[in-house]
């Protein structure tokens, strides 16, 4: 299950799509009975070496199979696909963190300033006068696969989400999550771990 506020695409059905190297992911979430939004069904399409117009009817055959009603993309960037730190940064106002985060980010990667799209999470103050935060470097063809995508099928991509940070923010906001006391720990395997 997942909470109602996955996404801003109303009664659409949202796919969420994965592209990884050798193969896509897909998950079609509807609203179900209780008003939730629930993943129905999950696809996945090996991609070898496949052409981009091939891809993309063998998509298009999968979410006809998966019969969405007006679906809305969301796209999923797994922890693979990016480059992540935990670093502190000397200041607590949110602005000044996003100036100093822009400025470092390309000592953290191989790729040059307009190659990538920079975000962070703040997981806190550290000594009362540093922030702690997960920066996360998304390369900008990584993002743009996801467009290519959604444009040859006639779709639209409503949120690109960083998986992990997805993953948890949703599952705390279940009800049997909501009350827990103790620590939980969320470990998730796929064909690439």
């Amino acid at each position: 299950n997942m909470a109602k506020t996955v996404s801003s695409a109303g009664s659409s059905d949202i796919l969420a799509v994965c592209i990884e190297e050798q193969e896509i992911k897909m998950a079609l979430c509807g609203t179900a009975f209780t008003g939730w939004k629930e993943i129905s069904k999950i696809v996945t399409i090996p991609i070898q070496a496949e052409s981009g117009e091939d891809l993309a009817v063998r998509f298009q055959t999968a979410l006809s199979q998966m019969q969405a009603k007006n679906p809305v993309m969301v796209g999923v960037i797994s922890s693979h696909g990016v480059v992540t730190r935990n670093i502190e940064i000397p200041s607590r106002d949110p602005h000044e963190i996003r100036d100093i985060i822009n400025l470092q980010a390309v000592r953290h990667t191989p790729y040059a300033r307009n190659e990538i799209v920079v975000e962070y999470v703040n997981l806190g103050v550290y000594k009362n006068v540093y922030t702690k935060v997960l920066l996360i470097i998304v390369p900008r063809s990584t993002i743009t696969r996801f467009y290519e995508l959604a444009l040859k099928l006639n779709m639209r991509v409503d949120k690109i989400l960083f998986g992990p940070e997805a993953v948890a923010r949703n599952l705390f906001k279940l009800p049997q999550f909501l009350t827990h006391k103790t620590p939980i720990c969320v470990v998730q395997f796929d064909t690439a771990e």
